[in-house]
């Protein structure tokens, strides 16, 4: 069996976008929660502005920069996905106070989480406030066990809606959302659950752009495009979610297997563990 660097596995603290990936391409922030202390660091993308970098970039006017609304540092976890933090109460993430650099349009959020109980408590990705043009939204689901991705409004259109999905309080799960000039949809763990073709916009808007009313959600991974990603790209990240960050420390490649040493009918089979 091989074990790859990237791909299907969190790279380790120090990861970066790789701007030149399919999935790297038009990143504005990554968010891997893979820390294991303290607050969640952030990793830039955006291959228009160079290489990616820690520090928060010019477009981003980072007036508070992944803050809780109060001074408790998150619960770290570990589950499938590898580390992430685990949301006990209505806590959110507040990434910055004028979120004018949020698309406008054309969009694309990733999101990896797992539910530990079967109260849909609401769970808002994007911006917070009024459904108005500068709407920003996803519910995951809303109180009423339906999704809803709202991207500059909360009707017609402009808001998109899933409804008799099943979450699971097990397995971590990937969602994609995007919306732009070829309309709107949701993916749940690389299937499309609902989709829309009317063309759609959003104003730009001054709300915080935060991850919201997090109850009883682990949190593992989080990230926002300012494109719209076709099929093929739901589809590959969905399986391939970390393929396009990586990590410049040393990279570790493991090789598992066995051998058989039948010699004399007596020997033991030899298993073999390398590390190069």
């Amino acid at each position: 069996m091989a074990v790859f660097a990237r791909g299907t596995m969190k790279p380790p603290v120090g990861v970066q976008v790789n701007p030149a990936h399919p999935l790297g391409a038009h990143c504005l922030l990554t968010v891997p929660f893979n820390e294991g202390f303290g607050r969640p660091g952030i990793v830039y993308g955006a291959p228009s502005l160079g290489p990616p970098r820690q520090a928060s970039p010019s477009f981003l006017p980072a007036v508070t920069v992944m803050e809780p609304p109060t001074a408790a540092l998150p619960t770290w976890i570990s589950n499938q996905e590898g580390l992430g933090t685990s949301q006990a109460s209505s806590v959110y993430w507040r990434f910055e106070n004028n979120s004018s650099w949020v698309p406008t349009t054309a969009c694309t959020m990733c999101i990896i989480r797992r539910r530990t109980n079967t109260v849909n408590a609401g769970g808002t990705w994007g911006h917070g406030g009024g459904g108005d043009t500068n709407a920003f939204s996803l519910q995951l689901p809303y109180s009423d066990t339906t999704v809803y991705w709202d991207f500059g409004g909360w009707a017609g259109a402009n808001r998109l809606y899933a409804a008799g999905l099943s979450f699971s309080t097990v397995i971590p799960e990937r969602w994609v959302v995007h919306a732009g000039l070829r309309g709107s949809a949701i993916w749940q763990n690389g299937v499309k659950v609902a989709s829309q073709a009317t063309a759609i916009s959003r104003a730009v808007g001054g709300l915080t752009f935060q991850l919201s009313d997090l109850t009883a959600q682990e949190i593992n991974y989080f990230a926002i495009y300012d494109t719209q990603w076709s099929d093929d790209l739901c589809r590959w990240w969905s399986a391939e979610p970390y393929a396009h960050l990586y990590s410049e420390q040393t990279r570790t490649y493991l090789f598992l297997g066995a051998i058989s040493a039948y010699l004399a009918g007596s020997q033991p089979r030899l298993a073999l563990l390398g590390v190069g």
